[in-house]
């Protein structure tokens, strides 16, 4: 209680060398400072740059530098695509990256690793459309995907393989395949004199059914065409097989 025992911490004024300085930095000012850095050993940035090699990348298109911890975390796909893009541009400047980018890339999953289901989000509307438009034989079925409103099925309802084989009298096929999309359960309801509902077990039962058949043919359908295997194989790889933990 009679004087101070913690005291104000006292800024470096230089280092040995540029990996201390990149500590001294990072502590003080949470990024990398080429010039900062510079200052402390006493040197320029080239230098810098050469001393610390594989620990600092420059971000393409921009004069930021990240820590290699940094750099080589998130998204690392999206930024092997920005790398490849700015060696494109600049030829010869930018393979230290491409090349560390690509020695923490995820292994590519494969189609045998994946479980389409209908509604999934990597599995564009257009790819919902033409199965349902090749499985009931109707050519003005329609599956249109609102991000944040959802699924709607139309022109999907009428025809045998629409009302018998892949769906049924209460609850056709198309509508049938909004609930999977949706995430709905398939309950059927009967309506009493009274107006009042009542759960049709039987008939539920055979709508669920018929559900698990159009998401089982779903599956299959999916990976027979080797252009959209090639297509959504790499489209689930880019939306969720792309991040790196720092």
């Amino acid at each position: 209680l009679r004087h101070r025992v913690v005291v104000p911490g006292q800024p470096v004024r230089g280092v040995d060398n540029a990996f201390d300085g990149l500590s001294v930095v990072l502590d003080t000012v949470g990024r990398v400072d080429l010039e900062a850095i510079a200052n402390l050993t006493g040197t320029d940035t080239t230098a810098v740059v050469n001393e610390l090699g594989e620990s600092i990348f420059q971000v393409p298109g921009t004069e930021e530098w990240q820590t290699r911890a940094e750099y080589l975390s998130g998204n690392v796909r999206t930024k092997l695509n920005e790398a490849r893009l700015a060696e494109f541009e600049a030829p010869g400047r930018w393979p230290r990256n491409i090349a560390a980018l690509q020695s923490v890339m995820p292994i590519d999953l494969q189609s045998g690793d994946l479980s389409p289901r209908i509604g999934a989000v990597w599995i564009p509307a257009s790819d919902h459309q033409q199965f349902l438009r090749e499985t009931l034989n109707l050519g003005s079925a329609r599956v249109d995907h609102v991000p944040g409103v959802g699924w709607a099925v139309e022109n999907a309802s009428w025809g045998v393989l629409a009302t018998e084989e892949w769906g049924t009298s209460r609850m056709d096929a198309g509508t049938i395949f909004e609930h999977l999309a949706k995430q709905r359960p398939i309950v059927i309801y009967d309506t009493n004199p009274e107006k009042t509902r009542t759960y049709n077990a039987v008939a539920s039962a055979g709508a669920i059914e018929k559900g698990r058949l159009l998401q089982e043919r779903f599956a299959q359908w999916v990976w027979e065409d080797p252009e959209r295997t090639d297509r959504l194989v790499t489209e689930y790889n880019r939306r969720f097989n792309s991040l790196v933990e720092r």
